[in-house]
């Protein structure tokens, strides 16, 4: 298996369930916490896109355009997972949907830029591999014409940090993190210039947190669907 393929295993196992406390009434209902919703336009509700109305921080209401009150299984849609350079990535990424809200947010793996691969040298190894220097980048969108630089932080940065926790919380056997994670942050995703500029690292108005660190894979899972 490839890194990207270890990568979605992980993803996958990112716990996008939402606790409902209470339903308030047939299009509202309160949430134990809001974990990263606030990334969405939608969730799913009982597997059904029900557009987000309003998210009410002070009493954790959320509001549906369409009736809840019967629902079950509240959850945060899968996002878009993308591997390559930043030139690759921005390009599919402009193209993978006509429909933004399909677009963020999303995962990206930062392929090559670095990353090794290391073989168990001896069988008294207690691992099977080494992927060494991984880097990925979880993104959301940032309404640059309308938020200050503290509205960014607070309303993205923020958000996709806990997303970026509830992923290095997923990695279990046969994974693990091999040593630290190196979280940074990308309030407006770009590089600076001399002058100040910015140049989007993907094309769009976007905010992201990025994490580095190293993926033990504790067995060989080469066969593990013959």
């Amino acid at each position: 298996m490839f890194i990207d393929d270890h990568i979605s295993k992980v993803i996958s196992k990112i716990d996008r369930r939402l606790k409902v406390v209470s339903v308030i009434d047939t299009n509202t209902v309160k949430l134990c916490s809001f974990k990263w919703i606030k990334l969405f336009k939608y969730i799913l509700v009982d597997g059904v896109k029900n557009r987000i109305v309003s998210i009410n921080d002070v009493t954790s209401e959320v509001v549906f355009a369409d009736d809840i009150s019967g629902g079950v299984k509240f959850e945060m849609p899968n996002v878009a997972f993308f591997i390559g350079s930043h030139m690759q990535t921005s390009s599919e990424w402009l193209l993978f949907s006509n429909d933004y809200e399909e677009k963020v947010p999303f995962i990206w793996l930062n392929f090559p830029a670095g990353i090794t691969n290391v073989s168990q040298e001896s069988e008294l190894e207690d691992y099977h591999d080494i992927w060494r220097g991984v880097r990925l980048f979880f993104v959301g969108d940032a309404d640059r014409s309308q938020w200050m630089a503290r509205e960014t932080i607070e309303k993205r940065t923020k958000i996709i940090n806990l997303w970026t926790k509830a992923f290095v919380k997923a990695v279990k056997f046969p994974y693990e993190v091999d040593n630290n994670v190196t979280t940074r942050f990308y309030p407006i995703f770009g590089k600076e210039s001399e002058k100040g500029a910015i140049e989007d690292i993907i094309e769009g108005n976007l905010s992201a947190v990025g994490i580095d660190f190293n993926l033990k894979v504790m067995q060989d899972l080469s066969c593990e669907d013959c």
